[in-house]
């Protein structure tokens, strides 16, 4: 569960949210929405900075040449892996079937930096979805570069996922209409 009392939060010295309250159950998929500045990042990271056990998936992740997908993957699985990226066969499991529900499991050995803009953003969500033992998912513009069929696919995947796992599952998006279909329900901010 992941509630919110009365938080205010600034960027610099601007304050660009002040006295949200809200609730998230466990098993929800919840759409968080507003015009651009309104603190939709913001609040996705200090959600995440609050518990270690929220994984959080920034909107700008760099494609560094030289790592396959499955290698960029594994960063994520810091906590299961050593500092080589080794991991147990599980680990490697719980990737290659995050890779498969969002449906670019035919990818896993190319170079991420060979990939288009919506693959990696593909890959991007798989390794966010891999990690075992998150307590929610916070995902900022989880579908920016995809096409309508690939952000359907990916609301459908978030939506099992929260349910399946029992965990709340917040993400922002400008893609309202397709999002709102597949949620449970939307918080709003505005900038004023």
């Amino acid at each position: 569960m992941i509630e919110v009392k009365n938080l205010t939060l600034a960027y610099g010295a601007k304050t660009v949210i002040s006295g949200l309250s809200f609730e998230i159950a466990d098993g929800e998929l919840v759409l968080l929405e507003g015009p651009n500045g309104s603190g939709k990042s913001t609040l996705l990271r200090a959600l995440a900075k609050e518990d270690p056990t929220r994984v959080m998936l920034p909107t700008n992740v760099p494609k560094v040449k030289g790592f396959t997908l499955m290698d960029f993957a594994r960063t994520g699985m810091f906590t299961e892996v050593d500092r080589l990226g080794r991991g147990g066969s599980g680990v490697d499991a719980a990737l290659e079937q995050a890779l498969g529900m969002i449906g670019i499991l035919d990818l896993k050995e190319r170079d991420i930096s060979s990939l288009s803009d919506g693959e990696f953003r593909k890959g991007c969500i798989a390794a966010a979805i891999s990690r075992r033992g998150a307590s929610a998912l916070l995902l900022d513009e989880p579908t920016v570069f995809l096409d309508v069929p690939g952000r359907i696919a990916v609301f459908e995947t978030l939506a099992k996922i929260a349910r399946e796992r029992n965990i709340p599952v917040l993400f922002s998006s400008h893609d309202i209409y397709d999002a709102k279909r597949f949620c449970d329900k939307v918080i709003s901010l505005n900038n004023s």
